[in-house]
């Protein structure tokens, strides 16, 4: 028996209920709300760098980071990518270049680089990007149309009761995810 991938059973399983019609009017709008929303490419909101954030960056990274950041700041995601990853390099453990580097590669479409970053900013713990590093994580599994790792990761921020807990919460409804 050849196992088929979870997108395409829940494509399949999605065609069944709209060519057969929903039980109800409300499960109706509700499928093609969560339908449209994943399949439709959302906007990403982009983080702002905000210069007075605490950074664990020293040294000559610091200088490196802040021309990477000078790119970011007027919308220049792959050369920031570029310069972000020389950050990296330098300074595995810093958080700052890491979060900003997983956006870049969301920002240009590399989501699976992306999420790859993001999954390591939450990685190396409490930082002034931990819940940031999970919403976008959340927003890039739902770019990926991974519903359920983009609740996971909402279910986490919500719990941590932060400044993203509401846009979290927001998400969820869009997505219409229980």
């Amino acid at each position: 028996m050849k196992i088929r991938s979870v997108p395409m059973i829940a494509g399949f399983l999605l065609a069944c209920l709209l060519v057969t019609g929903c039980t109800s009017a409300n499960s109706a709008s509700e499928t093609s709300l969560a339908t449209s929303v994943v399949q439709a490419p959302r906007k990403l909101p982009v983080p702002a760098f905000d210069p007075q954030r605490p950074r664990r960056v020293k040294g000559s990274a610091e200088t490196t980071f802040l021309k990477a950041m000078s790119d970011y700041a007027k919308g220049k995601y792959g050369p920031a990518s570029v310069t972000l990853r020389d950050v990296t390099m330098a300074d595995p453990e810093s958080v700052e270049a890491r979060f900003y580097l997983g956006i870049c590669y969301l920002m240009t479409n590399d989501n699976e680089a992306g999420v790859a970053e993001l999954k390591t900013t939450a990685a190396l713990g409490a930082s002034p990007y931990f819940e940031d590093a999970h919403y976008y994580l959340a927003e890039a599994f739902v770019r990926k149309k991974d519903v359920v790792n983009a609740s996971r990761e909402l279910d986490q921020i919500i719990t941590m009761q932060g400044t993203r807990a509401e846009a979290a919460r927001s998400l969820r409804e869009v997505l219409a995810i229980r």
